[in-house]
């Protein structure tokens, strides 16, 4: 498998599920990340798990990945039972619509590494039984967890190691570099995640809404996918935006644009 353009859905947040998925391949997408939020909306609105899947099939739409598990790490002792039923359920989600991994997400704050690697221990092995795989990421914004190699670390107490999930804003919100790619092994990459950051307002202070479409901001991804391509990745590079100016318009110009730009990066 080569570089895979993927869309993930936050990029059109406000559409309904089923409203997405068409638009989606219409824009010549083949891949796709879902979000357990919306799969619930579409499940309360009278939907099935069936459902979601047939509107994939038809569509020829395969799904990378469903995000996410949370709230794992920093739950006490006594919250454990209600956390694993809801990562269980989570997980179902991501089986039924036939991902191949469920990002889990860390925690806010100061987790100790032994908790954090005996809970991942756990959703391993409660996600082999859904046949899907956890993919744990980093968020640039949160305390400990911000940087890569945080989560590499944990990630290679594992034999095979967890892949992660790396995304170019988190990246540069968590302090580190693009060039930190570079330290990943065959394997080690669940999927990744792109976006442009712009000059302003400064990176250390950016939110999930500052990020811009390819080629609208400061970063150098000609690079980024040089050093993709540099330690073996092969799979999904999802889109992943959550710009609220983009939201706003029409999606399928949003869509048709985001494949153009991310399809010709890969080129």
């Amino acid at each position: 498998m080569s570089l895979e353009p993927c869309l993930n859905t936050s990029t059109i947040r406000p559409v309904p599920l089923a409203v997405k998925i068409p638009l989606v391949a219409a824009a010549g997408f083949r891949y796709v990340e879902l979000w357990n939020d919306e799969i619930d909306a579409y499940l309360a609105s009278g939907g099935s798990l069936a459902d979601v899947r047939k509107r994939l099939d038809d569509a020829g739409l395969t799904v990378a990945s469903v995000i996410a598990l949370m709230g794992w790490a920093e739950a006490a002792e006594a919250d454990l039972p209600r956390i694993w039923v809801e990562c269980d359920r989570r997980m179902e989600q991501a089986a039924a619509v036939g991902a191949k991994g469920i990002v889990v997400s860390p925690p806010g704050g100061d987790v100790p590494e032994r908790v954090m690697l005996d809970r991942l221990k756990v959703i391993r092995q409660r996600a082999a039984g859904f046949g899907v795989e956890p993919w744990l990421e980093f968020l640039g914004f949160v305390g400990k967890y911000n940087r890569q190699g945080s989560v590499l670390n944990l990630a290679r107490n594992f034999e095979p190691a967890m892949p992660i999930v790396s995304d170019t804003y988190h990246l540069m919100r968590g302090g580190g570099s693009l060039e930190e790619l570079a330290a990943l092994k065959p394997g080690e990459l669940g999927i990744f995640h792109i976006n442009d950051l712009p000059a302003d307002p400064p990176v250390e202070v950016q939110t999930d809404h500052d990020r811009v479409m390819l080629g609208e901001g400061i970063l150098d991804l000609p690079h980024v996918i040089d050093l993709l391509k540099h330690i073996g990745y092969s799979g999904p590079v999802s889109l992943e935006l959550f710009n609220e100016t983009l939201w706003e318009k029409d999606p399928a110009w949003v869509l048709k644009t985001s494949y153009e730009k991310l399809a010709e990066l890969l080129k």
